[in-house]
């Protein structure tokens, strides 16, 4: 695992340097019959706070890139709705400091690494479902509210096993 997360770090910082954007959470899907991570691309300038313009997927077993997808080209989500030129807020549920934002962030790693293992499963054990409800929890403080459309369109599945299961 932590080879994986090393190698994640890396393509935030290469894809940073690549396109100036930032890579978001990390979100759990099934391609092709097989579980990947995907995560999209947003611009980090507080200024223009615009919409994800790329995604990208990861194998999930080695962290390795598989692809990078501009979202000019094939997008994740509703244009229409979310049109590429729609700005966002850039609110929290509730108010924190940059100190409490990071804590947040590093609590939903941690946590995402204890369901990572049984992610998308079925029928878990009461101790599964106790880790993915607190997951559940910390991802909903850590996320900007606006964004959470984002990171359902990159993963329905994902998020419709949470609901079932937290």
């Amino acid at each position: 695992m932590k080879d994986v997360t090393k190698r994640y770090l890396n393509y935030g910082k290469m894809l940073y340097d690549m396109t100036g954007g930032i890579i978001g959470y990390i979100v759990p899907a099934a391609e092709n019959g097989k579980l990947i991570e995907r995560a999209f691309l947003k611009h980090s300038n507080a200024k223009t706070l615009s919409r994800p313009f790329a995604w990208v997927g990861f194998d999930k077993e080695s962290g390795m890139l598989l692809y990078y997808k501009h979202c000019m080209s094939e997008d994740f989500m509703d244009t229409e709705k979310y049109p590429p030129t729609v700005r966002l807020k850039g609110e929290f549920s509730s108010q924190r400091t940059p100190a409490q934002q990071a804590e947040y962030e590093s609590r939903l790693w941690e946590a995402y690494k204890k369901i990572r293992g049984f992610v998308l499963r079925e029928n878990l054990t009461d101790e599964q479902k106790a880790l993915v409800a607190e997951y559940r929890r910390i991802w909903e403080l850590a996320v900007m509210t606006d964004l959470i459309p984002y990171y359902k369109a990159l993963s329905k599945e994902f998020f419709e096993w949470l609901e079932n299961n937290a």
